[in-house]
């Protein structure tokens, strides 16, 4: 019998999967850069997002299936089509992975207590990002009730951060910071970068959509509502952010211990706790993306029919892909210790424009209206984020990504042309 998850538990790895580093590394400097009016830059984005936020709510209603970006456009603009975006998504995730998965490493080394063997034995970060990998391969080849269960652990260590920022709110209030900086509507727009990364993987669940609790009748009203709690989450936290730091340059969440207690013993359990939550937020978040990530592959292998790739769809008693949890482990093993940082983040933001681009046109395809050539222009907007991201790393960056792509299309196509 096949596990459905449901509902709630579907909007929580959403809200996990988006709301994590990319939030907690910036919510200061967007203080420091739009004062004021820091709140409105989440606010912004999401307006600016909504149109194609839209379009993946209605194309999931539409098909409720496994596979998410891949089917869609395979779908409706052609096969081709499908397995350049469904490719482009799934190489863009996999280097998405890699990054969080050595920020986690990285994390887990410098964690109090775990760094002092880390000195003692001059372990190199690869080891943690070995264990990293092979711990969530592990964790990814057990059931949806597993999952439910992980998932709810991490989001309570997740909370911590948050709640010493709730707690520290009434005590360290300052209208004084809250009206401090920039009044400028224009200092919005340096900032859309950070915020439009921290916002990407709103799509995820779309992987696994014939998963979820009577996806005919949730698809759309599981995307709205990730994303309306999203929008609410980023906007009051950075108002909070912004309320108790003004624009000074601290790290909001660990900065706030020392603020809160005088007693030394006190201020270092609360920010103990606080480096367990981000850390959890790491976690969940890379947990939710590579459970979701192993169905692309495993959807785009069955629907495809290539026989050379049948052994993806293979599953085992948990009725988990194993062969597709394998192949994304050893991507993104591989990215790690062959490629420099620069070219796996641009494969992944190549990746992520590509197949976001390419939804919005399958939508458009689809109702040919205002609403979906807003969601065309919506999407569009990640290709300044992209286009700057790329002219910081340099052109050369972009080779790794190009070969990738291109060589996962032209393998599609000889496979299809020998099946012929």
């Amino acid at each position: 019998m096949q596990q459905v998850i449901p509902f709630w538990l579907a909007v929580l790895i959403n809200i996990n999967i988006v709301i994590g580093a990319g939030f907690f590394l910036v919510v200061q400097k967007i203080s420091i850069a739009s004062g004021a009016l820091a709140p409105f830059a989440w606010l912004l984005c999401g307006i600016l997002l909504l149109p194609f936020v839209n379009a993946i709510a209605q194309l999931s209603q539409r098909f409720p299936r496994a596979g998410g970006i891949y089917v869609f456009s395979n779908e409706l603009l052609g096969d081709t089509w499908g397995v350049v975006s469904g490719w482009a998504y799934y190489l863009g995730t996999v280097a998405a992975n890699a990054c969080v998965g050595h920020a986690l490493a990285e994390a887990l080394m410098q964690f109090p207590g775990i760094n002092n063997y880390v000195v003692a034995y001059n372990i190199p970060v690869l080891y943690g990002d070995i264990f990293v990998v092979g711990l969530f391969t592990l964790l990814n080849l057990r059931n949806i009730d597993f999952l439910e269960k992980a998932q709810l652990l991490f989001t309570s260590f997740k909370m911590l951060p948050l709640v010493a920022m709730v707690i520290a709110l009434p005590l360290l209030f300052s209208w004084s910071n809250v009206m401090s900086g920039s009044f400028e509507p224009l200092s919005l727009l340096p900032t859309l970068p950070k915020v439009f990364f921290a916002y990407i993987g709103i799509e995820a669940c779309c992987s696994v959509m014939d998963k979820i609790d009577n996806a005919k009748k949730n698809a759309s009203r599981l995307i709205f509502t990730s994303f309306a709690a999203i929008v609410a989450i980023y906007g009051l936290l950075q108002l909070a952010a912004l309320s108790i730091h003004g624009t000074t340059d601290v790290d909001a969440f660990l900065s706030l211990p020392g603020l809160l207690f005088s007693n030394p013993v006190l201020a270092g359990l609360t920010n103990y706790a606080i480096r367990i939550g981000l850390l959890a937020s790491y976690l969940a978040g890379f947990y939710g993306v590579f459970y979701f990530n192993n169905w692309n592959l495993y959807t785009m292998a069955k629907e495809t029919g290539i026989k050379q790739i049948a052994f993806l769809t293979k599953l085992n008693a948990d009725q988990v892909p194993w062969v597709s949890v394998l192949a994304q482990s050893g991507l993104v093993l591989s990215f790690l210790l062959f490629l420099h940082s620069d070219y796996i983040y641009i494969l992944a933001d190549a990746g992520t424009v590509i197949a976001y681009v390419l939804t919005a046109v399958a939508f458009f395809a689809w109702q040919r209206s205002l609403v979906a050539l807003l969601a065309i222009i919506s999407c569009s907007s990640l290709l300044y984020v992209f286009g700057k991201n790329l002219l910081d790393s340099g052109l050369v960056t972009l080779i790794p990504a190009i070969l990738m792509l291109v060589g996962g299309v032209i393998f599609y196509w000889l496979c299809k042309r020998t099946h012929a």
